[in-house]
């Protein structure tokens, strides 16, 4: 399950083995929000993209914080 921050809760059906890239898919099918926008955090650590959730020792039940990044920073030249 993942929380947003201003407390909607978004059900979803992962595995252990998904990565976080395929929950942040799975969230952007549900909710329309870009990967890139999205920040997933458990356990007060950020999730990297390619670790799974059992890497994370996510657990059924456990609960996902969905951050929003409305601003994407781009490398200045």
């Amino acid at each position: 399950m993942a929380k947003t921050l201003e407390g909607e809760t978004l059900v979803l059906d992962v595995n252990s083995s998904d990565t976080v890239y395929d929950v942040k898919t799975k969230l952007k099918n549900l909710k329309r929000i870009s990967i890139n926008k999205q920040r997933l955090i458990f356990a007060g650590k950020i999730l990297e993209n390619i670790g799974t959730l059992a890497s994370y020792n996510v657990q059924s039940g456990s609960f996902f914080h969905l951050v929003f990044n409305s601003k994407i920073m781009s490398p200045t030249l």
